[in-house]
């Protein structure tokens, strides 16, 4: 697994002190949050990758290329150097926090993304289409010849490898599912549907870990890749539960919101069986 560099972090230093005086913190205390937006456009949660071996950033000489990035891995977009492509064999440690079901347009051809819909748009039509191997499955597609996938996402933290400590570097992510990767979305669901509190109660969402690695595919010579995923055991602190519910709070309030997909990063063709 790729190593989360260690994020310096620099306090407040009132001119000739060596620590943050109590009359510093009261007064910033009187400000709170002032001067920070919360526009959803200055507060888009960065995507989540399973690359493929076709995907351009495993591409050398591609102006997509990541450093490490291979078939398997998975990419987290705008992590730091170093920071952002982790080997499916051993996976990212992830906490769910909101799920979502939306609906991704496509510029024919994977000739890039154009929206998110909260639904499928009632002009969409299913059609037949012949896969890569040969095979015929169905797609969705708009009268002007674009394409329109399922995606169903869930926003949560991905935990920076290390002890408690190094949690300030822990980042909040969206892994979207689609293509193959949507039965996985469907039973990880019900998996977390059926996680009970001690009470008797379900448990929320951002109640428990989650290790996600990937395993390879296949159909007749056509190999891709796919999630698997694992419990790994409830979160360890009540900060987890409240920063899991605040997250989930902000998605819901629309305060947060989903980046944009990047244009064939990890995508497998928008074809049903």
């Amino acid at each position: 697994m790729a190593k989360t560099a260690t994020k310096e972090v620099v306090p407040m230093k009132p001119k000739g002190s060596g620590a943050v005086t109590k009359s510093v913190l009261d007064a910033a205390a009187k400000y709170a949050g002032k001067g920070i937006s919360d526009r959803q456009e200055d507060n888009i949660v960065p995507l989540v990758y399973l690359l493929q071996s076709n995907s351009p950033q495993t591409q050398k000489g591609s102006d997509k290329f990541v450093k490490g990035a291979t078939g398997g891995a998975i990419w987290l977009r705008n992590a730091p150097e170093g920071a952002s492509v982790f080997d499916g064999d051993e996976g990212i440690v992830f906490q769910p926090c909101h799920f979502s079901v939306c609906w991704i347009e496509w510029l024919p051809n994977r000739g890039g993304f154009v929206a998110r819909h909260s639904s499928r748009p009632e002009t969409a039509v299913l059609t037949d289409v012949e896969r890569e191997d040969g095979t015929v499955g169905k797609r969705w597609e708009m009268p002007n010849g674009n394409v329109v996938a399922e995606s169903r996402e869930y926003a949560g933290f991905v935990y920076a490898p290390g002890d408690e400590s190094e949690r300030a570097d822990d980042m909040a992510y969206t892994i979207p599912f689609g293509g193959t990767n949507l039965t996985v979305a469907k039973q990880w669901m019900s998996t977390m549907r059926n996680e009970k509190l001690p009470s008797g109660d379900r448990s929320p969402l951002f109640a428990n870990k989650f290790l996600i690695k990937t395993k390879l595919r296949s159909r007749g010579k056509f190999n891709w890749f796919v999630y698997e995923i694992d419990k790994v055991g409830p979160v360890e602190s009540v900060e987890e539960i409240e920063r899991g519910n605040a997250l989930a709070d902000a998605f819901s309030t629309g305060v947060k919101q989903s980046a944009e997909h990047e244009t064939d990063a990890g995508a497998t063709e928008a074809v049903d069986d």
